[in-house]
């Protein structure tokens, strides 16, 4: 007979992207990989030595799920590990009382080492099922399971942390009840803590007190530095890697503006779903079912790592500086990283993933280069294989293009806002399958207060005055202007970087910022606009349509299709696949 527990995280997204300091958040979302991987084994494991349990991991220390499941059948086990990661994890037992002390002992090393962070956990019926070797039977097991387990999420208890007595101090980043003092803490129970995390706590902290949960956060930080470094990076970065937003991208004297993204595989619990349906038998579906899942943490790890070296051959090293350098020569400095007397000992690399090694991926990076590595990283993870009836890896992406500055929780909720909107783009092509990759953005200046659709509603007033959101490549039809090559070829237009051009736009740079003006009004107002400028056409779209070209706008559609490439012409650096590895 066999026990079904399935475990599955709640609130990760409060968990992680609720402090505004972004080394609390890596710290954070690397508990989170952890509770649902390596905490998992390890709680396994060290029944195999109280209890003498069989199990089918073996002795490894990588944070792949996958590397740690033996896929050979070993008959007789206490535990099997069917898949973990990426929030949760699904675990046959042999016994109800075997599942339920595991689950005893996972809870008790949570409520230790990452205070407040929340799970559940159910389990099939105490009287166990038998995998059947003829049908597929675990599937309805499994249904009945997760309705279950979305009632304990809907009913449970929520936890009244107490909130402090007269004597308490608060915790300056959480509000909760503070603890200790975050130097003495770590330094006293962490190894190896590098002089630059030192000098951040130091600054941000100083002599304040921190609650459990953010010391938690602060702990893991350097821990999911280190596992970036080898999953993501290949240790073959030379900069160093970001852990602070101020260190993706400042130019002094000019605005700062940081980008969070976030990104969505497209369906990826249906087609789970579907792959699983057409397997035979429940031995067949748990050895399907890890594998496919081992190929999509596999894919979305592949189409990463491939983004960061993408970032990395556009970055040049002159006069011992490091600068960023755009496909067209134009550059902008890196942030140095200093010591404690001041002096330069390295430059940071202007992208930092912060969710990673699932499905869902989120990264920070320099405002001036989002829209490039997004657009990049989508092309690059729809060439990744899957091997079911869709087979490629297709998903949407939100960019929130904000100041250094803003809200760390806010501009991140606005990326998953933006991701949402995507998904609007990728309906219209494909409802079905939906094998379209999309994405959409927005920048916001200043503290702009409400969702997407109030900020738009806001800041455009005109509906349509947007292309995107973007489909990468994909086309609605034959007349479709609503894609990144589009707007790729609109911005270059208008930045002068285009040579088959008629119109030298980067000349008419001021008249480029005033016809955003006339957009806004209309057709009518850009045909004046024309006339009063003598303005020959304006840039050209990958479709033949004179009438756009002169009236700025798409009747048929009663959308802009120049607007969002004139509001983006600062914060656009261009970037080449084809650029120099150095």
């Amino acid at each position: 007979m066999a026990i079904l527990t399935v475990i599955d995280t709640t609130g990760t997204q409060s968990y992680i992207f609720g402090s505004n300091r972004l080394r609390e958040s890596i710290g954070a979302s690397e508990i989170v990989a952890r509770a649902t991987t390596r905490w998992v084994f390890d709680v396994i494991k060290s029944f195999e030595n109280e209890n003498g349990w069989m199990h089918n991991l073996k002795s490894s220390e990588e944070m792949n799920p996958f590397d740690e499941i033996d896929e050979n059948e070993i008959e007789n086990l206490q535990a099997e590990v069917i898949y973990c990661g990426g929030g949760n994890g699904f675990i046959l037992f042999d016994t109800f009382d075997n599942a339920k002390e595991f689950s005893k002992k996972y809870t008790g090393k949570l409520l230790k080492d990452a205070p407040n962070f929340q799970v559940v956990i159910a389990h099939s019926d105490c009287d166990g099922f038998s995998l059947d070797e003829n049908k597929l039977t675990i599937i309805g097991i499994l249904d009945s399971l997760m309705k279950k387990l979305n009632r304990k999420k809907a009913n449970r208890d929520i936890s009244t942390p107490l909130l402090g007595l007269a004597v308490s101090a608060q915790c300056v980043s959480s509000g909760g009840v503070a603890v200790a003092q975050p130097i003495p803490r770590l330094i006293d129970i962490r190894e190896n803590l590098p002089e630059e995390a030192i000098i951040a706590l130091e600054d941000k902290y100083k002599h304040n007190y921190l609650s459990a949960e953010t010391l938690a956060k602060l702990a893991f930080a350097e821990k999911a530095t280190k596992r970036l470094k080898g999953e993501v990076f290949n240790n073959q970065i030379a900069l160093e890697i970001p852990r602070e937003l101020d260190d993706l991208g400042r130019t002094h004297d000019e605005a700062s503006y940081v980008a969070f993204v976030h990104t969505d595989g497209n369906g990826m619990g249906e087609r789970i779903k579907l792959f699983g349906n057409k397997l035979q038998n429940d031995r067949e579906w748990i050895k399907g079912i890890r594998l496919f899942s081992s190929k999509i943490y596999t894919a979305n790890k592949n189409a990463l790592q491939e983004t960061v070296k993408y970032l990395n051959d556009h970055l040049k090293k002159i006069d011992d500086n490091w600068f960023f350098v755009s496909a067209d020569s134009e550059m902008f400095k890196l942030s140095p990283k200093k010591n404690k007397k001041g002096e330069i000992t390295n430059y940071y690399f202007p992208l930092r993933p912060i969710i990673f090694g699932g499905e869902d991926i989120a990264f920070v990076c320099d405002g001036r280069i989002a829209l490039n590595l997004t657009s990049f990283y989508l092309t690059k993870l729809r060439e990744q294989e899957l091997d079911d009836q869709v087979n490629y890896l297709y998903a949407r992406a939100g960019i929130a293009i904000v100041k250094s500055h803003f809200p760390f929780r806010r501009a991140y909720d606005l990326s998953e806002q933006l991701a949402k909107s995507a998904k609007e783009r990728i309906n219209a092509i494909d409802q079905a399958e939906k094998k379209v990759a999309a994405m959409d953005w927005q920048v916001v200046a200043s503290g702009l207060l409400g969702n997407l659709n109030e900020i738009r509603e806001r800041e455009y007033i005109s509906a349509g005055l947007n292309m995107r959101p973007l489909s990468i490549d994909e086309r609605e039809s034959d007349d479709d202007w609503q894609t990144w090559k589009d707007f790729e070829k609109v911005i270059r237009a208008f930045q002068g970087t285009l040579s088959d051009e008629k119109t030298n736009w980067r000349e008419k740079r001021n008249k480029v910022k005033a016809l955003r003006e006339a957009l806004r009004n209309g057709k009518d107002a850009v045909e004046k606009f024309r006339g009063n400028y003598r303005l020959d056409l304006l840039p050209s779209l990958t479709i033949a349509n004179k009438a756009i070209q002169e009236k700025g706008w798409d009747e048929s559609k009663q959308r802009c299709s120049y607007f969002d490439a004139i509001e983006m012409l600062d914060l656009f650096y261009r970037m080449e696949e084809t650029t120099e590895a150095k």
